[in-house]
């Protein structure tokens, strides 16, 4: 009796595992460039560029509705240094952040870098910026606050493309904001100029 005990925990220990390694390798994900022929797996190396819809603005703006900033230009550029896999998510380095048209005077102290995770069942992917550091200085009373994305700030959604199309990231998230100025909300909407029907999809 005590044997089949045993036998039956050792049974139950390996299917939690199991269970435990097929949730790993469902939440893995990797990004790819939609064509005719099939999807193509973006490698490591990969420059991914996106710059704010025309006609559109980025809004930053604190929680008690008041705006902070105004832009309504935008660029963002990096290579995929982590193509993702089994068990990591697809990430890299921001090379270039930029930009202009702002209501206030908008720097960036540091590019950061962003990690994207598939949305189960779509070819969606949830973006999170990490250490990305951007002052905005009031052009009317001199003060300045500082946009820090920390250890790891949900920013939107991106949205896949078709064969040819661009993909559609819609910033939609809370930020930190040093110097004492309150958190706010970051809006706007970029499209992914390269590569074309990008999508992300479960490992």
């Amino acid at each position: 009796m005590k044997h089949l005990t045993k036998v039956v925990f050792a049974a139950m220990a390996m299917s939690a595992l199991l269970a435990m390694a097929g949730t790993g390798s469902a939440a893995a994900t990797e990004l790819y460039k939609a064509t005719a022929e099939g999807n193509d797996t973006l490698a490591k190396g990969t420059e991914i560029a996106a710059t704010l819809k025309s006609g559109s603005s980025l809004l930053l703006q604190d929680t008690l509705g008041g705006v902070n900033d105004t832009c309504t230009g935008s660029e963002v550029k990096g290579s995929i240094e982590s193509p993702g896999g089994t068990t990591t998510h697809p990430s890299g380095k921001v090379s270039s952040l930029t930009f202009s048209g702002c209501s206030h005077t908008t720097t960036v102290l540091a590019n950061g870098s962003l990690e994207v995770k598939n949305i189960a069942g779509t070819t969606n992917g949830t973006v999170i910026s990490k250490e990305t550091r951007i002052t905005v200085k009031s052009t009317v009373f001199g003060v300045s606050c500082v946009v820090n994305t920390g250890s790891g700030t949900t920013l939107g959604t991106l949205t896949g493309a078709k064969t040819g199309e661009s993909a559609t990231f819609d910033v939609n998230g809370v930020v930190t904001i040093e110097n004492g100025c309150g958190d706010s909300t970051l809006t706007g909407t970029y499209l992914v100029t390269n590569p074309t029907g990008l999508v992300m999809e479960a490992s």
